[in-house]
C-alpha cells in the first residue's frame, strides 16, 4: 500500500514537476507574450495570464481555455502577433469559361483600391489549381497584423460584388451525366 502511495505521488509531482519546467521555458524562450494570439496545445486564443502550472487562452468566442505548461512547451506553438504583419492567402475559384487575365486584374485593381494592403509588398495572383469545375486562383497580400480579419472579409464581399459586375462566375461543383441508348 506504501509502494502505491509512493507511486501515486510520484505520478503527480511528475505531472507538476513537468508543467512547472514548461512555465520556466515559455519564460526563458518568450514565444509569446501576454496579449498575442496564439495557436498552442491544440487551441487558439489571445493570451491572458502565464501561470506556473497552466496558461490561459480566451477564444474568439470569449472561452477561457487552461493550457498545461507542458502541453505548450512539448508542441507547436503559431504565435500570429509576433509580426506587425500578415498575409492574407485566400483562394479564389472562377469557372473555366472565364478568362483568367479578367479575373487576375479585377482581383489586382481590389487589392490597388483597399488602403489597408500593404504596397510596398508583393500583391499574386497565380493560377494553382485545376479542379474538377472551377480554376483556382491564389490571392495573397499583407496587411498590418490587427487589419487582417476586417481586410479578409471586406475583400471577400468585394471579390464577390466586382466578379458579379464583370460577369466572371463562380462555379458550383457539378457532374455532366452522358445517357446512351443502348440497343
Amino acid at each position: 500500500m506504501l509502494a502505491a502511495a509512493g507511486f501515486a505521488i510520484g505520478m503527480a509531482l511528475s505531472w507538476t514537476l513537468q508543467n512547472f519546467a514548461g512555465w520556466v521555458m515559455i519564460l526563458l524562450l518568450k514565444p509569446f507574450r501576454i496579449g498575442h494570439y496564439v495557436e498552442a496545445g491544440g487551441h487558439a486564443g489571445t493570451v491572458r495570464e502565464i501561470g506556473i502550472f497552466n496558461t490561459t487562452l480566451t477564444t474568439t468566442d470569449e472561452k477561457k481555455v487552461f493550457i498545461p505548461n507542458s502541453d505548450i512547451s512539448n508542441s507547436a506553438t503559431i504565435n500570429y502577433s509576433a509580426s506587425s504583419t500578415r498575409r492574407v492567402d485566400m483562394v479564389i475559384w472562377i469557372s473555366y469559361d472565364d478568362d483568367i487575365d479578367v479575373a487576375k486584374k479585377l482581383l489586382q485593381t481590389i487589392a490597388d483600391k483597399d488602403e489597408r494592403i500593404i504596397k510596398d509588398k508583393a500583391v499574386t495572383i497565380w493560377v494553382i489549381e485545376l479542379w474538377d469545375n472551377s480554376v483556382n486562383l491564389a490571392f495573397r497580400f499583407f496587411v498590418k497584423n490587427p487589419d487582417y480579419w476586417p481586410v479578409w472579409f471586406d475583400t471577400l464581399e468585394t471579390v464577390k460584388k466586382t466578379f458579379d459586375k464583370k460577369g466572371v462566375n463562380f462555379p458550383f461543383p457539378q457532374r455532366d451525366v452522358h445517357l446512351y441508348n443502348e440497343k
